[in-house]
């Protein structure tokens, strides 16, 4: 019995190599179904041809998977990672011809294929094919009826593992586009990972504005919020990445266009409202739409520190052109306020003016710093303020004649 079990598993494992043709390894099979010891075969045939099975998905070799398949290979038995021939395939590259014949062998032998099982990390073949950017084989997986709402053990769904990507918005368009056409199962759009993000939060965390556009256009809520409680608005504010400014205004006009009522003035555990986060990250674009779309200002406090969100480390803030921006930026911050009719207070002044000694602006003469500053001296004579006048005249006139010229806002 011993000696059989051996035989067999030596044949089992010498099956699969590049050198063996195709005959031999028919020959092999055809030793194995004449042996007498059919019962070791069966106890060891699954972990084995498990193996092979895998290691001709990962070389490309469909005829071997297809004889594989036929000599009763397993096609949903998992390694010791959990990882099935479905893991395998789509991990290969975005080679869809060989995931198609896959599924056709299976399909050919009556053998049902598990798209949605998971390995030892909770992630199925369409969360790795996601990751590795292989658009064919995930929009196959997709029209196979892979479930895009499963989580994996961190409770990241498909649309929260594109969100973390920019380049995925081609995913995510596609995504949608196949739940449309399919009508099998809606996309679950504010699922949330173990953080208690949604994929919207995700988006905007990464600054990728076309995919937080998307999700608000296919019913996104905007007022969830994740375990620090901050709402998709708190992120916008807080503007991790310097690129959502401009989406704001965006954001809301989606959300009119919904009739989806914004809770301008929710707080996080911080006990800090979108208004508080965009005064203390100095954008004074998006606190003027805050108060125009309604922001409490009666309860307002002042933030206890301005700074300019993440990259704000004075060292490498040695740009004039930067220091004028922020500058002017704080300044135009609290000028907005006021407006408002907040009453700026003795503390609210030395938060500002820390700002000005965190970023060196009490420091150096940064108007001799912008002429001697060539590159930003050329742009800014292209850079036209009014009529008949760039940035450049502008910067280069007396403070008295520039007063009566335009003002800060």
């Amino acid at each position: 019995m011993r000696r059989s079990r051996i035989k067999i598993q030596v044949y089992l494992r010498n099956f699969y190599y590049p050198w063996i043709n195709e005959v031999t390894r028919v020959r092999v099979f055809t030793n194995l179904h004449d042996d007498d010891s059919l019962e070791i075969v069966s106890k060891i045939i699954d972990e084995q041809l498990r193996e092979l099975l895998h290691l001709a998905l990962r070389n490309g070799e469909k005829k071997t998977v297809e004889s594989l398949l036929k000599c009763g290979a397993n096609p949903n038995s998992a390694n010791a990672q959990g990882k099935t021939a479905l893991h395998i395939v789509c991990k290969r590259n975005d080679d869809d011809d060989l995931v198609k014949a896959f599924f056709n062998m299976c399909d050919a032998i009556g053998q049902t294929v598990f798209v949605d099982a998971r390995d030892e990390w909770g992630d199925t073949a369409l969360h790795r094919a996601v990751r590795s950017r292989y658009t064919k084989t995930t929009e196959l997986l997709l029209r196979r009826g892979a479930d895009p709402n499963l989580a994996n053990e961190k409770g990241l769904t498909l649309l929260h593992t594109i969100c973390c990507e920019r380049y995925n918005m081609k995913f995510s368009k596609m995504l949608f586009e196949i739940d449309d056409q399919t009508q099998q199962r809606r996309v679950q759009v504010d699922a949330r990972d173990d953080l208690g993000n949604t994929s919207l939060h995700l988006a905007l965390f990464h600054g990728n504005k076309g995919m937080a556009e998307l999700l608000l256009r296919n019913g996104s809520d905007p007022n969830l919020s994740d375990a620090e409680g901050s709402t998709a608005l708190h992120f916008i504010c807080k503007d991790y990445y310097h690129k959502l400014g401009e989406f704001v205004e965006l954001f809301f006009k989606i959300c009119d266009d919904n009739r989806q009522f914004v809770q301008i003035d929710a707080q996080d555990k911080l006990g800090r409202t979108p208004l508080q986060w965009a005064v203390a990250n100095v954008k004074p674009l998006v606190v003027n739409l805050l108060l125009y779309r309604g922001a409490e200002m009666s309860r307002f406090v002042f933030p206890p520190r301005v700074s300019t969100a993440r990259g704000s480390n004075p060292k490498f803030n040695y740009a004039s052109g930067i220091k004028l921006i922020r500058a002017s930026g704080a300044l135009l911050t609290i000028e907005i306020l006021e407006s408002a009719g907040y009453e700026l207070e003795w503390s609210d002044a030395l938060t500002v003016m820390k700002f000005f000694a965190k970023h060196r602006l009490f420091e150096e003469n940064l108007e001799k710093r912008w002429y001697d500053d060539v590159i930003v001296a050329s742009y800014a004579k292209k850079l036209g303020v009014f009529p008949n006048l760039s940035l450049y005249d502008l910067i280069r006139m007396r403070p008295e004649e520039a007063g009566d010229t335009t003002t800060l806002r």
